[in-house]
């Protein structure tokens, strides 16, 4: 079976949906003999070696500069105005973007083309978000059946919902084989948020229950409780505010936390106390190991109660104590944090009250040299495997040729 998986980064520099779809071509490529082609784009320079995982990379070169421009404002409606105002903004309207919101659409749908004229697929799975990855798919009208890999809301991409976006994802999705979707997501369909196409909808976990092997690449030496953060941070979704004023608290007591990943600016107004530190971007693998060399990994929660951030299952897999900051009392991580016995959440509006700091502290403290057994993780979020998704993406891509 030949595949074409379309994603957004590509290796080493891949993100939380990117990694999905790079595992479970993996699956599919080692267990069920498919040959998989991912399309994807890169924002920066990427080596100039071959990828580990042993199937081909298509890169889009002709990112553009309006990509550039908007990757800082997307989903801040609000500051379209200074987009437009932008003295590069002529050259974003020369690229023919008919919509804001979806930049890298025609550029997908491109690719795709020109990729489908190359060789044959039997298949094109849509990892998304970018919802641009499905739009171009289905704008290219090469014919092949495309499958819609969900990982998020709609919204989330484009800055929030109205009739207009849901009229244009049901006009998208009703052109799908099949959708693939979270069961988070699937809610939305059956409480009307979401029009329900007539494609048959399936749901599956995020597949990041995989196990870990520590190594000595990256060790923290200086004696103190180093708590890890690795990803994107959004001043709306995802705001690291109420985690840095708790840590801040913890100062004086040796407690240490690192933030890795895309601050999308919103650290630039805050000043980091001296125990917590930005290292900036870095490699998925990079930002793996120092999270294996940590002593407690730090989930920040989103303000959307149907977005399940898909690291909590990659923090659980490492089996390390996880500080689990929540937004909302109805957060998703809960169902997963729930059955994980090392674990302590912290709901944001509880505020900073001694007690907060207390029991963060001494969580911090007494469950440093903790790890829980991935034989036990495995059997209790087995459906969250690889191999399980994996096995359930090759039934539905089957049924959909």
């Amino acid at each position: 079976m030949n595949l074409l998986f379309v994603t957004n980064n590509l290796y080493p520099y891949l993100n939380a949906n990117s990694e999905i779809a790079y595992k479970l071509a993996s699956v599919l490529k080692s267990e069920y003999d498919c040959n998989v082609t991912v399309l994807g784009y890169s924002d920066k320079e990427r080596p100039d070696t071959d990828n580990p995982y042993g199937f081909n990379e298509y890169e889009m070169k002709a990112i553009g500069i309006g990509r550039r421009i908007m990757a800082k404002h997307e989903n801040r409606v609000i500051k379209l105005i200074r987009l437009l105002l932008h003295p590069a903004a002529f050259l974003y309207v020369l690229h023919r973007e008919r919509d804001y919101r979806y930049v890298l659409k025609t550029q997908y749908k491109n690719s795709i083309r020109r990729l489908c004229k190359k060789q044959k697929f039997d298949c094109i799975v849509c990892f998304r978000n970018p919802n641009d990855t499905l739009a171009g798919a289905i704008e290219a009208e090469t014919g092949v059946p495309i499958i819609a890999y969900e990982l998020d809301p709609w919204e989330s991409d484009v800055g929030g919902i109205d009739d207009n976006v849901r009229e244009f994802q049901y006009n998208i999705e009703k052109k799908c084989a099949a959708i693939i979707t979270t069961k988070l997501l699937y809610s939305n369909y059956l409480n009307g948020e979401y029009r329900l196409p007539k494609c048959e909808v399936y749901c599956a976990e995020f597949p990041n229950i995989i196990e870990y092997k520590a190594n000595d690449n990256i060790l923290f030496s200086d004696g103190k409780i180093h708590c890890v953060f690795t990803g994107q941070l959004y001043d709306d979704i995802r705001n690291p505010r109420f985690t840095i004023e708790l840590f801040s608290k913890l100062a004086d007591d040796g407690i240490v936390l690192d933030i890795f990943g895309n601050d999308n600016g919103c650290l630039k107004d805050i000043v980091l106390p001296d125990n917590v530190i930005y290292h900036g971007e870095v490699k998925s693998e990079k930002a793996t190991e120092y999270l294996l060399a940590s002593d407690i990994v730090v989930n920040i929660g989103n303000t959307l109660t149907n977005q399940l951030p898909s690291k909590i299952l990659t923090y659980i897999s490492m089996g390390k104590p996880i500080l689990n900051i929540i937004k909302v009392l109805d957060c998703p991580t809960l169902k997963y944090i729930d059955k994980y016995p090392l674990a302590l959440s912290v709901l944001e509006n509880d505020c900073l009250t001694d007690d907060v700091v207390m029991n963060t502290k001494s969580f911090c403290e007494q469950n440093r040299n903790q790890c829980v057994d991935f034989s036990i993780i495995k059997e209790v979020y087995y459906e969250a495997t690889p191999e399980y998704v994996g096995k359930q993406l090759y039934e539905v891509i089957k049924n959909a040729l």
